[in-house]
């Protein structure tokens, strides 16, 4: 788990599962008093460097599919949709699969 301070209180957090070929965010929060100030780019940007560094360069999440300040914060950052879920959040609620492939970032040279 990650965790951004703000001025000594906790601004937002993320969770992220690391495996050889695949990352999955499991979870990225940030407190509403401090959305808007790039804690979530800071956060996930961490969180991609370090599968990144690991040689894990795929990411994956699920998003609710009517969090749509989230779906375009993704999309903003790179992640694609790969399909909806119905029923994914307790049966009622539908997600989007999303992904991000972060093999681009390696430079030619390598």
């Amino acid at each position: 788990m990650l965790s951004a301070m703000w001025v000594g209180e906790i601004a937002g957090f993320g969770i992220m599962r690391y495996a050889d070929d695949i990352a999955h965010l499991n979870l990225l929060a940030v407190d509403p008093a401090h959305q808007r100030r790039g804690v979530a780019r800071a956060l996930l940007e961490w969180l991609e460097a370090t599968a990144f560094t690991a040689g894990t360069f795929v990411i994956g999440l699920e998003v609710r599919a009517t969090n749509q300040g989230a779906i375009a914060f993704y999309n903003t950052m790179g992640y694609r949709e790969l399909e909806r879920i119905a029923g994914y959040y307790q049966g009622i609620e539908s997600a989007i699969r999303m992904q991000r492939d972060l093999r681009p970032l390696i430079p030619a040279s390598q």
